[in-house]
């Protein structure tokens, strides 16, 4: 049976990937900051959760020791949990922005793979942002930073495949009811901001989620340790 387990369930994006694989009727384990995130969105996820601190090492083994003791196996994971705070080069900050964006994805993957070798196969997918190709915003140089890194994939990632396992990246462009408005960015400057893209358009969700969809789907059979970019041409 399929399952999928999510990081960062509670985005805009995350909502659109949980309620469509609601409606294809394909369960879901949803990971959560339950002391961060609103209770009454908690309840209208579609999907159980489980409470994790992602900036925080030790919260990130507890998560990895229960999922290895109440799952089989998930047949993918995706890591779309992000953080984007102002850093302005705090060690501190940037530290907490790398273990949300990429050391706990990487952390919770491991065990995913664990367990989907014995299950004979799975699927592993960190999404990105082409933001990185630019630099990022001044204040803000963790997020572009991590997101960047999410394009590295570890020896361990890379030998998976032989056991049937996929680890990709996407690489996703400007989106509405993304990191802007996280960031405060006002609807004059994010109209500039996709004045920019070849396209002149930005992502939908529902864009985003086909292809997701389609690279944690046992029709990819070939894709792995790529990086694939939805950009609208940047």
């Amino acid at each position: 049976m399929e399952r999928f387990l999510i990081s960062g369930a509670t985005s805009p994006l995350g909502l659109a990937l949980t309620n469509k694989l609601s409606e294809l009727g394909i369960s879901s384990t949803l990971i959560v900051n339950k002391k961060t995130t609103n209770n009454g969105l908690i309840k209208k996820l579609k999907g159980e959760t489980l409470d994790c601190d992602l900036s925080c090492p030790r919260s990130v083994d507890i998560l990895c020791n229960e999922i290895e003791r109440s799952y089989t196996s998930f047949s993918a994971f995706v890591h779309l949990a992000a953080t984007a705070p102002e850093d302005d080069y705090d060690i501190g900050v940037l530290g907490e922005t790398f273990n949300v964006n990429v050391f706990s994805g990487w952390r919770i993957a491991k065990t995913c793979i664990a367990m989907m070798e014995r299950a004979i196969g799975g699927r592993i997918l960190f999404v990105g942002s082409v933001g990185q190709k630019f630099g990022g915003k001044n204040a803000r140089a963790g997020y572009a930073a991590s997101k960047f890194l999410l394009e590295y994939f570890p020896k361990y990632f890379r030998e998976c495949g032989a056991n049937g396992i996929l680890v990709n990246t996407l690489r996703l462009g400007v989106m509405e009811g993304g990191t802007q408005t996280k960031t405060d960015v006002s609807s004059s400057d994010f109209t500039k901001r996709v004045d920019l893209i070849p396209t002149r358009t930005c992502i939908s969700h529902a864009e985003a989620v086909k292809n997701i969809l389609f690279l944690c789907s046992e029709e990819n059979k070939s894709i792995h340790n790529s990086v694939l970019t939805c950009s609208g041409g940047e």
